[in-house]
């Protein structure tokens, strides 16, 4: 090995302007979060911007429909039982993965 671990004083495989925070909050972001407190509304499934999002992503999608979870487990969860798996069914999945997944299978 010609070069040290970056670890170990070596150079960095990753470019240092390449790495970025997450999540990457914008101004856009804070004014619209700021909207949404000045309203006072901060839940409801009749809320602008939940409503709103459903409809964009309906209309990207070429769908009638789309419906927003508060997580994706709730999506997964939701997604499994649209599909009809039940006790007992097969259900294949990444060993790599976050739990949550894992959660909404064998719920």
């Amino acid at each position: 090995m010609k070069d040290a671990l970056a670890i170990h004083g070596g150079t960095p495989s990753v470019p240092q302007g390449l790495k970025r925070l997450w999540p990457d909050i914008r101004p856009e972001d804070k004014a619209a979060v700021l909207n949404v407190l000045d309203r006072g509304e901060l839940t409801g499934v009749n809320g602008v911007e939940a409503t709103s999002l459903e409809r964009e992503w309906a209309a990207r999608l070429g769908v009638a429909h789309a419906v927003l979870y508060n997580t994706g487990t709730a999506a997964i969860h939701s997604a499994l039982y649209a599909a009809g798996v039940q006790a007992g069914d097969e259900v294949i999945t990444t060993a790599f993965t976050f739990w949550g997944r894992f959660q909404a299978i064998l719920h």
